[in-house]
């Protein structure tokens, strides 16, 4: 499955075939980042640990309706926990 997914992105070494893509993907997110923070200056009364919680567990069950979550390989599984954690604590602190 793995070696079928990497036929269909182009390549072997598993980069996209399409790059606009993912650039197009990581300036989404910076804009959506921007947004957050000067949402969070606006809103100065509303607490920020929480507004951070509801919103990732709102972007947790749109990733679930859109991708098959138990295709993931376990390498890239901790990752994905070592970035959770890690954004957990940035949040937090």
């Amino acid at each position: 499955m793995l070696k079928e997914a990497k036929r269909e992105m182009g390549s072997t070494t598993g980069a996209p075939r399409d790059v606009r893509s993912w650039l197009s993907s990581a300036l989404l997110m910076t804009a959506g980042s921007a947004l957050y923070m000067v949402l969070i200056r606006v809103f100065h009364d509303t607490p920020v640990v929480f507004a951070g919680a509801v919103s990732a567990l709102q972007l947790f069950f749109v990733g679930w309706l859109v991708v098959d979550p138990l295709t993931v390989s376990s390498t890239d599984a901790w990752m994905l926990v070592l970035f959770g954690v890690t954004f957990a604590v940035a949040v937090v602190l």
